[in-house]
């Protein structure tokens, strides 16, 4: 309910927020996986092998691949914390994707 409230805040409705399991067949070539921390792109290499492109978000984006806390099961204001770090670093991280893209 803290995510779902903060969200609507910056204007993102989720519909019905059900996740899904990751397959194999998520990740190739022409898909970008970018984790929450390092512990989660360790679980997900861990659990799929030697996939592609597999970053945490701040080593996407170009930080010092610094972890990203998660904040689940905290107070709001550690929510509100949180949603302003990751804001930060997806924008950093479209920057990069546009500069890809356009080269």
């Amino acid at each position: 309910p803290k995510a779902a409230s903060l969200l609507r805040t910056k204007g993102i409705i989720l519909e019905n927020g059900e996740t899904a399991q990751l397959d194999v067949k998520d990740f190739g070539d022409d898909v970008l996986i970018l984790a929450l921390n390092k512990t989660v792109k360790d679980k997900l290499q861990d659990g799929f092998g030697d996939v592609p492109n597999v970053y945490t978000v701040t080593e996407f984006a170009g930080g010092n691949d610094e972890d990203i806390f998660d904040p689940y099961g905290a107070d709001m204001e550690t929510y509100v914390n949180f949603c302003n770090i990751l804001e930060k670093w997806v924008r950093r991280a479209e920057d990069r994707l546009y500069a890809i893209n356009i080269q």
